[in-house]
């Protein structure tokens, strides 16, 4: 997404990812609870790991038409 909106904004946007103990000190600062945050590791692992890297047309069938294409969402929102 950064890359994208860096293609898009015609400026560099960075991407940060902070390792897992930051990222749980950020969250608890924030006063997220330990389950939350143990949750959100969770998902980001999986993410990290490509568990939710599945294509289908699930969503496309539940709304009724196309999804929107990533990079056309973010030129409506941030592009000229």
């Amino acid at each position: 997404m950064a890359d994208l909106l860096s293609e898009i904004l015609d400026k560099p946007i960075a991407y940060i990812s902070p390792d897992l103990e930051t990222y749980k000190a950020t969250l608890a600062q924030a006063g997220v609870p330990d389950m939350y945050i143990g949750i959100s590791v969770a998902f980001g692992e999986a993410i990290k790991q490509g568990e939710f890297d599945v294509e289908g047309s699930d969503l496309e069938v539940f709304l009724g038409r196309l999804s929107t294409d990533l990079k056309d969402f973010l030129k409506a929102i941030y592009g000229a």
